[in-house]
């Protein structure tokens, strides 16, 4: 914000910005599809881009457009969105979103996507799981982790990836339109995750360096990320105490 200059003490707050962006989707990204998106603070700005890409693009005659820069700060958004010939693409979260789910002995694995460790860093820095959870750190960097019995190579559960308290152990599952399967099987998959928090000797992990990273946490609490929730999902998530967490407009964030 800038100031009043017959009174420099009066601090003007900064108006709301609206961008116009594009996205491509379809088979080969060739459907492109502008909207817009109003930011109220750079705050917001910077929320909203740490869990996708908005990149400044030059337009090019007869061949595919030229990415310029990767866009970080609200002020570089205008900057670009002012410069003719080009324009902001917004990197479509779906395209990213990749899972290869294939049973196994013992269970399923549900490989980590950079979806993934988007959102579980996300929940590390969310302002509500904090105030509820107190300072949060992330377990393996925020990537994915696989939990095997105890001389058995076999995988017997995969995270996409988890954060921790003092006591507490978020257990993040994404997925791109959550329904009540999805609820039901990260309690189950949090059951399987409070056995090896009471009896971490019986379990190995992928990274092994992982396990050491729970050492002292008692509670397991599930949350489940997406970008479209149902109403009745929700209520499903809710009666069974799970934290749903999804964009909001300026970001990634858990509901309240």
């Amino acid at each position: 914000g800038g100031r009043d200059e017959d009174n420099p003490l009066y601090v003007i707050a900064p108006k709301p910005v609206t961008l116009i962006v594009y996205t491509r989707t379809g088979k080969g990204r060739k459907v492109v599809h502008n909207s817009t998106i109003t930011f109220a603070t750079n705050e917001k700005f910077e929320r909203f881009v740490a869990t996708r890409d908005i990149w400044h693009m030059k337009r090019t005659e007869g061949r595919a457009d030229e990415r310029l820069s990767a866009i970080t700060s609200l002020a570089g958004a205008v900057s670009a969105s002012q410069q003719d010939g080009t324009f902001l693409l917004l990197d479509n979260p779906a395209d990213e979103l990749r899972e290869d789910v294939s049973v196994l002995k013992g269970g399923e694995k549900n490989r980590a996507t950079g979806l993934e460790q988007q959102t579980t860093k996300a929940l590390a820095s969310d302002h509500t799981l904090q105030h509820k959870h107190g300072k949060l750190s992330l377990v393996n960097g925020g990537e994915s982790v696989e939990f095997k019995v105890a001389g058995i190579s076999d995988i017997a559960f995969e995270v996409d990836g988890l954060v921790r308290n003092s006591k507490e152990l978020l257990l993040n599952s994404v997925k791109w339109t959550p329904k009540d399967e999805d609820v039901r099987q990260l309690c189950d998959t949090a059951v399987r995750l409070c056995r090896v928090l009471k009896n971490p000797s019986d379990y190995e992990t992928v990274p092994e360096s992982a396990l050491a990273e729970l050492d002292g946490l008692t509670d397991v609490v599930p949350v489940l990320s997406g970008f479209s929730f149902a109403p009745s999902v929700k209520l499903v998530a809710k009666s069974k105490n799970v934290t749903c967490a999804h964009t909001d407009g300026n970001g990634y964030a858990a509901d309240q």
